[in-house]
């Protein structure tokens, strides 16, 4: 009998030093709403002030959105043209564009939607006009004609 209660009262103690169930994404799951909203909200607050500093013309501004930004519109400009050459070619373009048309941004979205379409529509051109200069990447030499 004093065996059995001991075991009760352990399995009782077990019980309450559990941690709770966890839900479907485990505990390492993406943070709650609260804590998203707040790291969105930090963000955006970021975005504007950049925003403000770009519209006066700030230089270093202009450095830290390339900085921010380059990497993953030069992804995207690899993905979409699937040369790393004109890649790198509409990439550049895409940030003197931007530079010219910051103060045309309305703030309707998102300033890395903003740069993220204004790059799309750049590859998007660059594979009209390598279509119209029949431009087609190959990969073997041998259709170049020795004569």
């Amino acid at each position: 009998m004093a065996v059995q209660a001991a075991m009760a009262d352990r399995a009782d103690t077990v019980e309450a030093v559990q941690p709770p169930a966890e839900g479907p994404g485990g505990p390492t799951s993406a943070p709650g709403p609260v804590a998203r909203d707040a790291a969105e909200e930090a963000a955006l607050l970021r975005e504007r002030l950049l925003l403000a500093r770009l519209r006066r013309k700030d230089e270093r501004a202009f450095a830290e959105l390339v900085r921010t930004h380059q990497d993953r519109v030069f992804d995207l400009c690899c993905r979409m043209l699937n040369d790393r050459e004109e890649a790198l070619d509409v990439a550049q373009e895409v940030f003197v564009s931007l530079h010219g048309a910051l103060v045309t941004f309305r703030g309707e979205s998102r300033l890395s939607t903003w740069i993220f379409r204004v790059a799309k529509n750049h590859c998007l051109n660059r594979l009209k006009y390598l279509g119209r200069r029949g431009h087609q990447k190959t990969g073997e030499l041998s259709d170049v004609s020795e004569k």
